[in-house]
């Protein structure tokens, strides 16, 4: 790849997370000034993942067979620089949460895309991927870094301004997108509702080794969506500065990111995982008593913990194999299941949480036991470690993360057939 070239997709990287980055992690500190309740923050943080299994298969489809994919990054940035600043005139006007919260699911149905649209630009540009890609993917964690830190730098961490900067650095990318590199269609032919919907990949679910790995990762994000949506605000209470601090953990993601070939040489893809999972749990084990106690060093040190617990989980999905007619959508279904989904649940159990403190616990209780069967010990197994997560105690949840450990080792063991090969 030409430096040039190199230059433009690692600026459009920085970009691309600097976005997400300047509001995602902060947002809770502003919004709560404007009204929002527990319940509120739970659909703010659930409209994303929605739109993050609905918008990747359709957008993708559309960027695959049909336009340049530089184009469609760009209307996507576009038409989101314009929700997000809608959003902020609600805010001013004093909108109900609801309003600005279908705001911002108007604005991920925009956003989530172009996570995937960013590196297929890159990849279809490149002459070895395996080497060049990562090299560009690192400026996205910096991306989020610069966010992080220009937030508290600028005092915005808790103002309507990490909105504005939002908008004004997805209306950038849309102007440099346009400057990328032409990358057009590749698709041809008719196009199927199985094709659109991404349903050929679902056939790796036969791969029990795969399978286990889709359940591991839609159990690991949960807590992973609570990160979002509560350290911020925990950070804020015990004086650290927000933005900053809460870039930490982009920091420590970088140190492991380079650090972690001679981990996984040495332990290889089942014991990374495994030393990933207990990062979880430590880490929430040390929010949940420094977050009482305002303890700043438990809390940076959780945060710090992150390089830890996103590199080694993560390092599955670059060895997964998968056939090559399938990678696309393959991609497309983990990024739909990893996320997505995990996300929105947690969300979901948020506000059961909240909602135990006006005395529905019992209605609760009664909801997850129809939805979970009792038959068989497994499931009553799972269902008694998402009671345990749904009760408003401190450290309920750091012993529900490792009840799931232990069950997930239990229930769902690795299968030995488990090669490290790479995809081509």
């Amino acid at each position: 790849m030409k430096p040039a070239i190199r230059l433009k997709f690692s600026v459009m990287m920085f970009l691309e997370f600097f976005i997400w980055g300047s509001w995602y992690v902060t947002g809770p500190n502003y919004l709560g000034a404007l009204g929002f309740k527990a319940e509120d923050f739970g659909w703010t943080y659930s409209v994303g993942p929605i739109a993050g299994m609905i918008s990747p298969f359709f957008v993708g489809m559309i960027a695959d067979r049909f336009f340049p994919a530089q184009r469609v990054l760009a209307a996507m940035h576009f038409i989101g620089a314009a929700l997000m600043l809608y959003a902020t005139t609600l805010m001013k006007a004093g909108a109900a949460p609801t309003a600005i919260n279908g705001v911002f699911f108007g604005y991920m149905l925009t956003y989530f895309p172009t996570l995937a649209l960013t590196n297929t630009l890159a990849m279809k540009n490149m002459t070895n991927p395996e080497k060049e890609f990562p090299l560009i993917r690192v400026l996205g964690t910096i991306g989020w870094i610069a966010a992080g830190l220009t937030l508290s730098w600028l005092g915005w961490d808790k103002t309507i301004n990490m909105f504005y900067l939002t908008a004004g650095a997805a209306l950038l990318l849309g102007f440099f997108s346009l400057a990328l590199p032409h990358t057009p269609p590749v698709g041809s032919g008719p196009v199927s509702a199985r094709q659109i919907l991404g349903l050929d990949a679902l056939v790796m679910l036969k791969n029990r080794s795969y399978l286990t790995f889709m359940v591991a990762s839609a159990l690991i994000c949960i807590p992973l969506a609570f990160y979002y949506q509560i350290t911020s605000r925990v950070v804020e209470m015990t004086g650290l500065p927000i933005g900053q601090t809460m870039s930490y953990g982009q920091m420590s993601e970088i140190v492991f990111m380079l650090i972690m070939p001679l981990f996984f040489a040495r332990l290889g893809v089942k014991w990374m995982l495994a030393v990933g999972m207990l990062a979880w749990v430590v880490r929430y084990g040390l929010f949940a008593i420094g977050a009482s106690e305002q303890i700043q060093w438990m809390i940076i040190l959780g945060i710090v913990l992150h390089g830890i617990c996103y590199d080694f989980f993560l390092s599955q999905v670059r060895f997964t194999p998968i056939r090559p007619r399938r990678k696309t959508f393959g991609r497309r279904l983990r990024e739909c299941w990893f996320f997505s989904r995990s996300v929105w649940e947690c969300s979901l159990v948020r506000k059961w949480r909240q909602g135990s403190r006006r005395n529905i616990l019992p209605k609760r209780q009664c909801i997850l036991q129809k939805l979970l069967p009792t038959k068989l010990a497994t499931l009553k197994r799972w269902r008694a470690n998402l009671l345990l997560l749904s009760q408003p105690k401190p450290m309920n949840f750091a012993n529900s993360s490792i009840r799931y450990c232990k069950t997930f080792a239990r229930d769902f063991p690795m299968s030995k057939k488990l090669r490290c090969t790479r995809r081509s």
